[in-house]
């Protein structure tokens, strides 16, 4: 590592292998740790330092080849590190042997402790969250990701307990009243992919091809299983076809966690998942949860190559990681469900996140740096993931999909088993173009959208008989003056038919036979683009009268970049309204959940204004044709669109006070919890939220607890949550939010209802306050690693006042109430509300 900010041990000591064995003790959740540390000093030292946090060292030996000396060692608990010396210098091949305790937490990192309910009993799983990085708490290492070695694990337990880790059990033998399981050596890994699991489970077992394939639970739930594994087959057999290197591991487990601070952790060979990400009713699941479900597990299979096989060389190229799993796990669902038409979800889920984060000027590239955890942490965003993504995706459009595969086979087989930075994938782009026998240009293109924060709106002026000029610049969502240019690979469609251009400088002309032109055809590339108004209102023209030469997606381009310019204020809420009221009416999806999601932004921000009272109305004639097509019951057969549209739909009427949807919608509810009725589980969410929202009491609320308590299916108990944090009432908005940092709510699900709660109509009366009140608390439950906090914080975005704005910079302006991992999301919590304010001062009483 050359850059000297990362908090780094150097290079000196290179770990070959790690002996681990672990002897946990479940009733007081600790356990002893023995490790022997093989490796290579590349000069002569008395000095050798490794990463521990929170663990108890007893003794530490070196070995080399003159003999064992005993060693002397000093912990730095900020660091995380321990400082092992010798008085007789090593070099070359040694063993470093210690012996330690450590603790199993509850705060879902590290080698940690999750409970369960079984049969009326309470149990304990133990399991592992190292990254990142926090592989340390578990055993002494080099917690760093480009000091890749193989791992030899083995527990010493009772004997009705189970084991888990990477590879399969090699040998089980007792051990006086105990049994020592021992596991086969891994390939050689990152520490932070390491696995440990102890407890009981069940089990559902499958093939993939040579593969044995696991669905792991904790006891009575594994019947629940049964997508999970019919999804993990597949998507493992069209993954390894598409990227041309064999699944390494004889076996892949998935394993549903009770307590989990992320969606899943790609664990080589023992995947680790929230059970919402992998459990559910074949029957009684919701379409949106089982593609939930089918797009996390293909998320974590990605990452078998993209992260496990190759991984980044430092956590500044995590994007090498995620974004490759957040485009190719929508790519790989596409293909074994394309019914589903998932990449349209695409946009919504992953594009316009991206988007939307990337306006801010406290964004970040792609590519940054970052050197302590709790920096290594944060970057774990939407940058890193949908940004990234996005860039792919564009790429493979600029590329062709042929030169795109063929890169990432380049790139994964130089690099397998080893580490790899951004420069190597462009370049293995770039090599297999050039096998092609094709010039196009790669590592300047991509280098640049990595290398550099934001991204560009494209200006589309039509100048005399055929000419069109295109401007760029970055967009942001306050005014800027920043004059950085994009590499942009342009892809177009007018009346002369498609075309190509890489548009590298600021400003270009574009000669066509043709009076319109739209840009970004089919939404391939990651920038925006305006037009003025003549030219605008042809493509809304086209967009409503279903023009063959657009594609959906070049629908929800045209509205999504016109919302963003009302968002920023460059045009008013009433001028977007009265597009969507002229052209958009009768939209498909992805235009839809965009146009239901930016309505419910504007009715929420402009309650009781006069563009408020207008999104109210173009919200009740836009979802009100939605629903009289598609009728308030799921048909047998339906598309997966229609039902996510009906969805939107129903809850979009509620949202803007149509009486008769509210009514209904409590009707239904009522029915369905007093057991005279049925209720469709793929209305269950937005019908619950309606009657939270409406209908609030005291009773309502227990009734949402209980549902949390004790439902089965994990997706029931998240609905029942959400719909807590949506209590339309000031009293029980402040017990909800009480709640989720106290009993009967999980650590893990805690940020479901303050999440929630920012989405409620007294939230601005509460929020602040319960925060601040609550900061410390949430400081200690919400460990770096667990990307909660951040999202406490983003909470306060809401706001849209300047008295609230100064409340909230004063009260995180001071060091107690600061950490590394939400340092940033401090930063664009003010820039969103400074959106908020300069919004409401362009629109509060706008008619323009």
């Amino acid at each position: 590592m050359s850059n000297t900010g990362h908090q780094t041990l150097g290079d000196n000591f290179i770990p070959i292998n790690y002996s681990l064995t672990f002897e946990p003790d479940m009733k007081k959740f600790k356990f002893r740790g023995s490790a022997t540390i093989k490796g290579n000093i590349k000069k002569r030292t008395r000095l050798i330092k490794l990463n521990a946090k929170e663990l108890e060292i007893k003794s530490v030996s070196v070995a080399d080849g003159l003999g064992i000396q005993k060693a002397s060692f000093k912990v730095d608990k900020e660091k995380q590190t321990v400082e092992i010396k010798v008085k007789r210098p090593v070099i070359a091949y040694v063993e470093v042997d210690i012996d330690y305790y450590g603790m199993n937490n509850d705060r879902l990192y590290g080698f940690y402790r999750s409970r369960y309910d079984f049969n009326g009993k309470q149990g304990h799983i133990l399991t592992s969250q190292f990254e990142a990085p926090n592989a340390r708490d578990a055993f002494p290492c080099v917690d760093e990701p480009a000091f890749k070695a193989t791992f030899d694990v083995s527990f010493v337990v009772d004997k009705d307990l189970d084991c888990i880790s990477n590879m399969p059990v090699s040998s089980t033998k007792p051990k006086g009243k105990k049994k020592l399981v021992v596991f086969g050596t891994t390939p050689k890994m990152s520490t932070y992919l390491l696995y440990l699991g102890v407890g009981k489970y069940d089990y559902l077992n499958a093939k993939a091809g040579k593969i044995a394939l696991r669905v792991i639970t904790t006891p009575g739930k594994k019947r629940l299983g049964n997508i999970a594994l019919d999804f993990g087959r597949r998507l493992l057999d069209v993954q390894q076809k598409y990227f041309g290197i064999d699944y390494p591991i004889p076996k892949l487990d998935l394993l549903g966690i009770p307590d989990f601070s992320a969606g899943a952790m790609e664990n080589w060979g023992a995947i680790t998942f929230r059970e919402t990400a992998l459990l559910g009713d074949e029957k009684c699941t919701a379409v949106s949860v089982k593609q939930r479900i089918a797009e996390v597990i293909s998320h974590e299979l990605v990452h078998q190559w993209f992260g496990d096989l190759v991984t980044m060389k430092w956590w500044n190229d995590i994007w090498l990681n995620e974004s490759f799993a957040d485009f190719m796990a929508y790519k790989m669902v596409d293909k074994i469900m394309p019914e589903w038409d998932f990449m349209l979800r695409y946009y919504i889920d992953t594009v316009a996140d991206a988007f939307s984060i990337d306006s801010l000027k406290t964004t970040h590239p792609i590519h940054m740096e970052v050197n302590t955890p709790g920096e290594i942490g944060a970057i774990f965003d939407m940058i890193s993931y949908h940004k990234g993504g996005s860039m792919l995706y564009m790429l493979e459009d600029y590329v062709g999909d042929k030169i795109f595969r063929k890169g990432l086979g380049i790139y994964l087989k130089e690099n397998q088993y080893g580490n790899a930075s951004s420069e190597d994938l462009w370049m293995a782009v770039q090599n297999a173009a050039k096998r092609e026998g094709l010039d196009t240009p790669v590592s300047g293109v991509i280098k640049k959208w990595v290398e550099q924060a934001g991204y560009p709106v494209v200006s589309v002026k039509k100048s005399g008989k055929g000419k069109f000029i295109l401007e760029q610049k970055r967009f942001t969502i306050l005014d800027s003056d920043y004059n950085e240019t994009w590499p942009i690979p342009i892809r177009y469609i007018s009346a002369a038919g498609e075309g190509r251009v890489l548009m590298d400088k600021k400003r270009m002309v574009l000669s066509l036979k043709s009076d319109w032109l739209k840009v970004n055809y089919t939404q391939s590339g990651f920038y925006r683009a305006v037009y003025d108004g003549a030219e605008l209102e042809k493509l809304g023209a086209m967009v409503r009268d279903r023009d063959k030469r657009f594609t959906e997606k070049d629908a929800w381009g045209v509205e999504n970049d016109l919302f963003a310019r009302a968002r920023s204020g460059r045009i008013s809420a009433k001028r977007y309204l009265d597009f969507v009221n002229k052209y958009l009416m009768g939209s498909g999806y992805p235009t839809s959940s965009s146009i239901s999601g930016h309505l419910g932004f504007l009715i929420r921000m402009g309650e009781g204004l006069p563009f408020g009272d207008q999104a109210k109305r173009v919200s009740v004639k836009f979802h009100g044709k939605i629903l009289n097509r598609l009728g308030w019951h799921v048909r047998d057969g339906e598309s997966s669109i229609d039902t996510s549209m009906r969805n939107s739909a129903i809850a979009g009427l509620a949202f803007a006070d149509d009486k008769h949807t509210i009514d209904r919608s409590v009707s239904m509810f009522n029915h369905f919890v007093e057991g005279n009725g049925e209720l469709n589980t793929n209305l269950r969410a937005a019908i619950y939220s309606i009657v939270a929202m409406n209908k609030p009491s005291e009773g309502l609320m227990k009734r949402f607890m209980k549902m949390y308590k004790d439902q089965e299916l994990p997706e029931e108990k998240i609905k029942a949550l959400q719909s807590v944090g949506l209590l339309d009432d000031e009293r029980l908005l402040k017990r909800a939010l009480d709640m989720s940092i106290g009993d009967p709510v999980r650590l893990q699900d805690s940020i479901i209802i303050i999440s929630n709660a920012s989405g409620n109509r007294q939230a601005k009366k509460v929020m602040l306050d319960w925060i601040t009140r609550n900061w410390q608390r949430l400081m200690k439950i919400y460990d770096p690693g667990a990307h909660n906090l951040d999202h406490a914080l983003g909470a306060l975005s809401i706001y849209t006042d300047k008295k609230s704005r100064e409340r909230i910079a004063a009260f995180f302006s001071k060091k107690e109430n600061m950490r590394d991992d939400i340092k940033r999301e401090f930063q664009q919590t003010l820039e969103r509300i400074d959106a908020n304010i300069a919004f409401m001062e362009r629109n509060r009483w706008s008619v323009n």
